[in-house]
């Protein structure tokens, strides 16, 4: 009893002087505990919320999201999926609500980004063969057929994991500068890519 006395107050100890330390090694050893006893692995941001920042603060789930999304959108830029050219603005109905409804129009990229895929995915399909559901399951397809190389693919998954954000409901960072000068400059040039790298697809 006493060796275990022992052992327990030490263990206390190193957690008061260190509690910045175990946490973090808790937060990363946990989710692999968790995955052998048959559990799944938590989300992206439950474990990101886990990590207590040098400075002592937390990121929210908004402040992640939005995080994420400018991060997304520099992807789209570093593999090139973002056009010269863009789609005209009035064949672009979520263009109206941008600045009334960001995260509406948010959902409206998401929609015309499905169209196409689905359509994409149409041009490869077998007589009675239907499309995946989803930009994800869709984007996924193509590139297993070879129409969407990986580095263009992981993009548009990038993407697609923020756009399914605005599906659930509004969030303060999508009224941002940043969320709406992207929706009124970029998105259309994004779809337009989209098109002309769907091309290739045989009919």
């Amino acid at each position: 009893m006493k060796l275990i006395h022992k052992i327990v107050t030490i263990s206390v100890s190193i957690f008061l002087a260190y509690p910045v330390t175990v946490g973090k090694v808790l937060a990363e050893t946990m989710p692999d505990k968790l995955t052998q006893s048959g559990f799944s692995k938590p989300s992206n941001d439950t474990a990101q919320l886990r990590l207590v920042e040098s400075a002592g603060s937390v990121k929210t789930p908004a402040e992640i999201h939005y995080a994420n999304f400018q991060d997304s959108i520099k992807y789209l830029r570093t593999r090139n999926l973002i056009g010269v050219h863009a789609l005209p603005v009035e064949d672009l109905s979520y263009m109206n609500v941008i600045d009334s409804s960001p995260g509406f129009a948010l959902t409206g990229v998401r929609r015309e980004m499905e169209i196409h895929l689905n359509h994409a995915c149409q041009s490869y399909a077998l007589p009675g063969e239907k499309p995946p559901l989803g930009v994800s399951a869709l984007v996924r397809d193509l590139h297993g057929r070879g129409a969407i190389p990986a580095g263009k693919a992981g993009a548009l998954l990038k993407l697609n994991s923020c756009l399914n954000v605005a599906v659930h409901g509004e969030e303060e960072w999508m009224a941002s500068p940043v969320v709406r000068t992207w929706l009124k400059e970029e998105s259309p040039r994004l779809l337009q890519r989209l098109i002309v790298l769907l091309r290739i697809i045989p009919k």
